[in-house]
């Protein structure tokens, strides 16, 4: 049997439910021969398969506030930053290591995260080492206390983001193993169906044969995902 998903889920979902129907009047025979678990996979799919469909959808949707979230504290850490190194810059036009220091010139692709945090974190140390510099820019030494709690929230939020996108693929796998079950049981009673019906009552074989599922193609298409440009500040 496969061992991937053939249908769209909502195709499964759907057929489960014909076949179930025709199982309730026509399966003992077939019952007889496959044993109970197979029956039963079939008879329990649709309410399975569309509580997994459900789950997945908050997960995915948890996912994405997640990384809604993450790019709007990377934003907020870019813009303070580079809005404090050109005060800084202004304030020491030719001191190098002051600006290297403050990583003046240095840019900040927001959509990285590693990059939006050492950014931070390199101005904040340069500050708490020199605070008579941030004077020089005018800036209050009170503002420091700002960027590090942006730091906390970033490295809290990375770490959730992490957890979302594991728990996204965790319940994938789980969903397609039970699909792939399901379709397995529903293609071995339509197989079994013939064998029992074929001579009998043939009309029952080709109802059978028609709750399979017609599309190929897995558990659902997907668009092809487009990839954001890089934006950058400072």
């Amino acid at each position: 049997m496969a061992d991937r998903c053939r249908y769209p889920i909502d195709e499964v979902i759907a057929s489960t439910g014909k076949q179930g129907k025709l199982l309730s009047e026509h399966g003992k025979p077939i019952e007889e021969r496959l044993g109970e678990e197979i029956i039963n996979t079939v008879l329990t799919a649709p309410e399975q398969l569309q509580a997994f469909d459900s789950s997945q959808s908050d997960v995915q949707g948890d996912k994405s506030a997640t990384f809604l979230t993450q790019r709007q504290l990377r934003k907020a850490a870019a813009e303070f930053v580079a809005d404090r190194r050109r005060v800084i810059a202004i304030a020491f036009p030719e001191d190098k290591a002051t600006r290297r220091d403050f990583g003046i010139g240095r840019s900040m692709n927001v959509t990285s995260p590693n990059t939006i945090h050492k950014a931070l974190t390199s101005f904040i140390s340069a500050s708490e080492a020199a605070p008579a510099k941030l004077a020089a820019g005018g800036i209050p030494p009170a503002e420091i206390a700002h960027p590090k709690g942006l730091g906390s929230q970033l490295a809290t939020g990375h770490e959730l983001q992490a957890g979302s996108v594991a728990a996204a693929k965790s319940a994938t796998v789980a969903r397609n193993l039970l699909q792939i079950k399901v379709e397995n049981a529903m293609i071995k009673v339509a197989a079994t169906a013939a064998l029992v019906y074929r001579d009998t009552k043939p009309e029952l074989v080709e109802l059978f044969e028609a709750t399979l599922p017609k599309s190929r193609g897995g558990s659902r298409k997907k668009k092809p995902a487009s990839k954001p440009e890089a934006e950058k500040v400072g």
